[in-house]
């Protein structure tokens, strides 16, 4: 039987022919899941040897990898701010840039806040400002029921069964909530002509999540468009948007009288926009 360590050089030699970023993690993480074990406790069993029948699990997992599926739909589970999040394919996978959009708002979300996270998809941007500011009035809305299915689950799993959010299934432009202090969103930004050119695993994420209309800002323009239907007196927001999208976004928010600001990402992108009303 082959070790641990001896499937992922054989796997490592499959997984070079195609274009991942990190194939290492990829392996990793997928043997983990094959054996039942933690990356921790695999990394202390290199030497080990495999079982046949973690190997055949592994080398399953590999195929489903290697035609383009994502390593977190396979696991379903993907690791975000400390916490492990069920994913599926009604959901967009959580990516450290949105860390980065939470680690923004956090300290623009005054106490008590009424908040509402808009297209909460996993539900990872609403239960990580839920776990980290108690006394917020948390609000999380997205059209896909299957969306708000595995959100739900995720809050009961990392909050607790009165984890304290409302979730809500339905279109933002149509659905007419109470005003919120604070808006915050990771809205679909990608152009519909540039889907087929993402990464084979991204295409294979729900397109109403990654859609953001023919050149990528028209939600995000409808967003601005209502935005004072769904933004209290003197609240804020703050959104992730695609790189190379900030000018026309700005421009969107301060025609219709928001004070907006920008913001690079860890590697210097402009890809946040924070905004009040005057």
């Amino acid at each position: 039987m082959p070790t641990y360590q001896e499937l992922i050089t054989h796997a490592a030699e499959r997984f070079s022919e195609g274009t991942f970023s990190n194939i290492r993690l990829e392996i990793d993480i997928l043997l983990a899941h094959a054996a039942g074990i933690t990356r921790e406790r695999l990394y202390a069993s290199l030497r080990d040897s495999a079982g046949d029948d973690d190997a055949a699990r592994f080398n399953t997992l590999c195929e489903r990898r290697l035609n383009g599926e994502p390593s977190a739909y396979i696991t379903g589970k993907k690791e975000f701010y400390g916490e492990t999040y069920a994913v599926d394919p009604n959901v967009l996978i959580p990516r450290p840039e949105t860390e980065e959009l939470i680690e923004l708002s956090l300290p623009r979300i005054p106490a008590g806040a009424s908040v509402l996270d808009i297209g909460t998809g996993s539900g990872c941007i609403a239960i990580t400002l839920k776990k980290i500011l108690p006394s917020i009035k948390m609000n999380s809305i997205d059209i896909s029921a299957g969306a708000i299915a595995v959100a739900k689950r995720n809050a009961q799993s990392i909050l607790g069964a009165d984890h304290g959010i409302s979730f809500i299934i339905g279109d933002i432009f149509t659905v007419t909530p109470e005003p919120f202090d604070y808006i915050i969103s990771n809205p679909p930004y990608v152009a519909d002509g540039d889907i087929n050119e993402l990464e084979i695993s991204v295409q294979r994420e729900p397109h109403s999540a990654l859609r953001g209309g023919p050149t990528g800002v028209e939600f995000i323009a409808r967003l601005a468009d209502n935005m004072n239907n769904i933004l209290a007196k003197n609240g804020s927001f703050s959104l992730e948007i695609g790189d190379g999208q900030m000018q026309r976004i700005v421009a969107l928010f301060t025609a219709k009288g928001y004070t907006v600001s920008q913001h690079a990402d860890l590697s210097g992108k402009l890809r946040f926009v924070t905004g009040r009303t005057l």
